[in-house]
């Protein structure tokens, strides 16, 4: 019986995780009897970690991803953590037939130390090694483009969650207020990758069967994703209620991230102002379906907005000065071209300007279903390419 390691990092976020689970439960629909083990090597995340089909591990002392959202840069770990977490990690994937990380190695380069040994070790075990990559987007300045391309050398196949001809070409033009690679080096560097590369399609979650956008939905629904950045967002949107239709229903997710001291200072403000506040919910694609217009950052869920065709007003995370980001960024115009939605800067942000972008997008017609072929099928396109063609380590392929 074949056995999948999936290795998973984060900074707080949980978009990443969402991923490699929808993915993990892809693999066991085309392959039942597959393993599959997850290495939790970030802190822990119990409400994630319980809905995966397998085997949960943990690496030791997880230190906070210096990739970290906000201007604070925490410490870099110790070499002897490192070693330690490495040593541990070549024992998780001793007995692998397929070792699968998230977002490295076009992000998260300071796992490198700990990844690069036990992509090795699977490797010359005969095994392969797969990269679940969310987006045609890497962290790295030009003079480190190198070395992302030896590390995705040790790769067998970089499956990037998106349609080839899609987000590629927004990211491209965004990364330029960035000022580490032009577009130009950009593009050139995904040209050089060349077969390695598997645009995959969106890695969504599966739609019920019967299942269609929603119709007379009166819901406002605004959330700041699963990471902890954006706090001005949520706290206009907490005041929102007075400036809107008393008709309309008014849904606010502060997020899995989000400090307990924070929400429950939110709570408060919510009760005085009528606003209905929660943390988070689990089927938050499911929210997106149903509402009538969705207010957020640009991240993952853009891609439920996209699918379903929903109106939507999008304030779009930058980074901080001197760490600039710009995936949001693209995501937000690629919604914009395609739906229709209004993006706002979260510089300057204030409720009366959220209320009436909101407004706006209520007096339109709503776009409707976008349906692109193999676009949201990118869990179980990366499910077939990650089992097909392994028979000598007996990775089960496809039922016949």
């Amino acid at each position: 019986m074949a056995r999948f390691v999936v290795y998973h990092n984060h900074s707080g976020d949980v978009g990443h995780a969402v991923h490699l689970l929808r993915l993990a439960r892809a693999l066991r629909r085309r392959a039942p009897g597959l393993r599959l083990r997850l290495v939790q090597a970030g802190r822990p995340q119990p409400e994630f970690e319980r809905r995966w089909p397998g085997e949960v591990v943990r690496l030791p002392r997880p230190f906070t991803s210096v990739a970290d959202f906000g201007p604070r840069v925490p410490a870099a770990p110790s070499a002897a953590l490192l070693r330690a977490r490495a040593r541990r990690l070549l024992a998780f994937v001793a007995d692998a037939d397929a070792l699968v990380t998230g977002f490295f190695p076009f992000g998260r380069l300071e796992c490198a130390p700990e990844i690069v040994p036990a992509l090795a070790r699977v490797r010359a075990a005969g095994g392969r090694t797969f990269a679940s990559v969310p987006l045609p987007y890497f962290v790295h300045p030009r003079e480190r483009v190198g070395e992302l391309l030896a590390h995705c050398a040790l790769y067998d196949r970089l499956l990037i969650h998106c349609p080839a001809g899609a987000d590629l070409a927004y990211m491209a033009r965004a990364v330029a207020r960035e000022g580490r690679v032009t577009p130009a080096e950009f593009l050139g560097t995904f040209r050089t990758l060349g077969a390695r590369l598997a645009f995959t399609g969106y890695v969504l979650a599966s739609p019920r069967r019967g299942e269609g956008a929603a119709a007379g939905a009166r819901t406002v629904l605004v959330h700041r994703g699963g990471g902890a950045v954006l706090d001005g967002l949520v706290e206009c949107a907490l005041r929102l209620r007075p400036l809107l239709d008393a008709r309309l229903d008014l849904l606010v997710l502060a997020g899995p991230a989000t400090a307990p001291a924070r929400l429950r200072r939110w709570r408060a403000l919510a009760r005085a102002n009528g606003a209905r506040l929660e943390r988070w919910r689990d089927e938050l694609h499911e929210d997106i379906r149903r509402c009538a217009v969705v207010v957020g950052p640009a991240g993952g869920a853009v891609y439920e907005a996209l699918r379903w065709g929903k109106r939507a007003v999008l304030v779009p995370f930058l980074g901080s000065p001197g760490r600039e980001r710009s995936d949001q960024l693209a995501r937000a115009r690629l919604l914009r071209d395609l739906c229709g939605a209004t993006v706002l800067s979260p510089e300057g942000l204030t409720s009366e300007r959220l209320a009436a972008a909101v407004r706006a997008q209520l007096a339109r017609r709503e776009p409707g279903p976008k349906k692109r072929a193999g676009w949201y099928d990118g869990a179980e396109t990366s499910a077939r390419l990650m089992l097909d063609g392994n028979p000598r380590r007996g990775i089960p392929g496809p039922p016949a």
